[in-house]
């Protein structure tokens, strides 16, 4: 290697280190925002991984505290990445709770509409009540994988709205209002959040040891 080359190298070696730390720096200034903290760190444990690369095999010590150095930011950044999916994951699953409360509440309003239409007294209304609430009142259910199956002999296929859903699980208010249809149809409330109608997708029954809600 010339002289020239080795100052190339050097200075190559200088920079990566530097950015390396300015990322670092940059990742710890911004500790409420997981996402770019750990976008940060792994960008810093790329340049440490640069400079350690660079550097001749006469420096194998230096060169093993830099890969150290980069591993250990690696697994700060997965850490952290576990910790927004635990975070997303339990957002979603609030989101999910709240929309099954809400499906509870709609319904009772609606049969309770529905008692007072035909004459019943306050009294009969809440007796009803009170018999519908010991009843189930949602299923549970999961989204299917139609494709390459048949209906009555007739192919099936995934729509558009299940592919994103298939396999998930949920509860479903097999007659709930449609605005889209304009009548009744089973509406599903998955258990990451997301809302789907029956026409929008092949679903079933099943069971399994979870709460009702």
């Amino acid at each position: 290697m010339t002289a020239f080359e080795a100052d190339l190298e050097r200075g190559a070696i200088r920079r990566a280190l530097r950015l390396a730390r300015d990322f670092e720096r940059a990742a710890h200034d911004v500790p409420g925002d997981i996402t770019r903290t750990r976008h940060l760190e792994r960008v810093a444990a790329q340049f440490y991984q640069l400079a350690a690369g660079l550097l001749p095999d006469a420096k194998s010590k230096r060169r093993a505290g830099l890969e150290l150095k980069s591993m250990n930011l690696e697994s700060a950044a997965r850490s952290r990445q576990t910790e927004a999916e635990r975070a997303a994951g339990i957002r979603s699953r609030a989101a999910g709770d709240a929309a099954v409360e809400a499906m509870h509440r709609r319904r009772e309003r609606q049969v309770r509409a529905e008692l007072s239409d035909i004459g019943l007294s306050e009294t009969q209304i809440e007796t009803a009540l009170a018999r519908l609430i010991a009843t189930p009142r949602f299923l549970r259910v999961q989204v299917q994988d139609a494709a390459g199956g048949s209906f009555f002999g007739l192919p099936t296929a995934n729509p558009e709205e299940a592919v994103p859903n298939l396999g998930k699980t949920g509860w479903c208010e097999p007659k709930a209002f449609c605005p889209e249809l304009g009548c009744t149809n089973p509406r599903i409330v998955l258990d990451d959040g997301t809302v789907i109608w029956g026409y929008q997708c092949w679903w079933a029954e099943i069971e399994e040891p979870a709460a009702k809600p």
